[in-house]
Order: C-alpha cells, then sequence, then structure tokens
C-alpha cells in the first residue's frame, strides 16, 4: 500500500501534521506561518521543526506572543518530505501566465504518471501552481546525498520545479489559505 498526504482525512493542522510526522514517519518535518500586518504587509514566522513544537506544552508561548496552539492553527507551510517528490507546476518555471496552460502541463505529467503506475496527489495551490505528490516510503533507506540525487533526477525527468528537491523547501500546507489570494489549497483530480 502506498501513503498518501490525505489531507481530507485531518480535519486540523495539528492532526494532519501529525499524520505526516507520525504516521508517514516524517521527523524533519518543518513548519511556518505567513501573516498579514495591517490588511496588507506580509510576513513569516521563522521555521519550526513539528517535532519540537510538540514538545511544547498548549498554552506555551512559541513564537511572538503565539501559544502552541494558536501557531499551529495559523500554520501555512511545510517543508517538502524526506520520502516525497513534488513537482510544482507553475507559470514562472513553463514561462506561461496563463492557468489554462498550466492545466494542460499538469494534466500531460499526469497522464506520463499515470502511465508509469505511480501513485500521486494533486492540490491546486490557491495561487497559480500545482502541486503533485509522490510519495517513495523507500527514499528512508537512502542517505540525504541519495534521496537528492533520486529527487533531481526524477524531476528532471517528470519536469517541475528544480528548487523543490530539497527538504529545506517550503510549500504551501495542503487544506489552508493561500497567503496571497485567500483560496484554499485542495486536492484536485486530474484526469
Amino acid at each position: 500500500m502506498n501513503p498518501k498526504l490525505n489531507r481530507t482525512n485531518y480535519r486540523s493542522n495539528e492532526s494532519y501534521l501529525f499524520h505526516l510526522y507520525n504516521d508517514l514517519g516524517c521527523k524533519d518535518l518543518k513548519v511556518a506561518c505567513s501573516f498579514r500586518k495591517d490588511n496588507k504587509d506580509i510576513y513569516w514566522s521563522k521555521w519550526f521543526l513539528f517535532e519540537d513544537l510538540q514538545h511544547k506544552d498548549r498554552d506555551d508561548f512559541v513564537w511572538k506572543g503565539y501559544t502552541r496552539t494558536k501557531f499551529l492553527e495559523k500554520i501555512s507551510h511545510r517543508s517538502v518530505l524526506d520520502i516525497e517528490v513534488m513537482l510544482d507546476i507553475d507559470e514562472d518555471e513553463f514561462g506561461s501566465s496563463k492557468k489554462e496552460d498550466i492545466e494542460v502541463l499538469g494534466n500531460k505529467i499526469c497522464r506520463k504518471l499515470n502511465s508509469k503506475g505511480f501513485i500521486y496527489e494533486v492540490f491546486f495551490s490557491g495561487s497559480k501552481s500545482y502541486h503533485i505528490s509522490i510519495l517513495f516510503p523507500q527514499l528512508r533507506n537512502q542517505t540525504k546525498y541519495g534521496q537528492e540525487h533520486f529527487k533531481k533526477a526524477f524531476i528532471k525527468t517528470h519536469f517541475g520545479d528544480k528548487m523543490k528537491f530539497h527538504t529545506n523547501c517550503m510549500i504551501a500546507l495542503e487544506g489552508v489559505e493561500h497567503w496571497k489570494t485567500g483560496i484554499i489549497k485542495e486536492e484536485i483530480k486530474i484526469e
């Protein structure tokens, strides 16, 4: 059985992140929040290891007046998982600002992944891109270098943003509002 992100099975950020950390074994999972200052300027929290947040009490302050509970509710970004290949299909990578062109490319990539038997999930980011997540649990048997080498080769073969192969890359968290648009990042089905 291939593991999946399955955000729809987990209602709160905390339960979803716990699923990634505990059920999928992603012990180096990092999280961050985006905030609006005076309803216009965006600023970011520092990155936290999810594991470090789990060692705090619910009412402990973790960042700029936010308790652990409130911070977990506000999380808007997560790191790319150690076992995850993330294909980030967006206009910056492919030179088109038309959503239709990006959808066509996403469909093409999904057909290619289907033809090769890969299990994946596709999310519309809430802004301009699609995130195609493919989990490879066997990557956990590799060194960090081996993981990155596999991810780079896979991404190069199947297209995607070359920056998303590393676990220090942050992406929008599934099931929450996009920091620019306010549209929720949710799973979509591509045939």
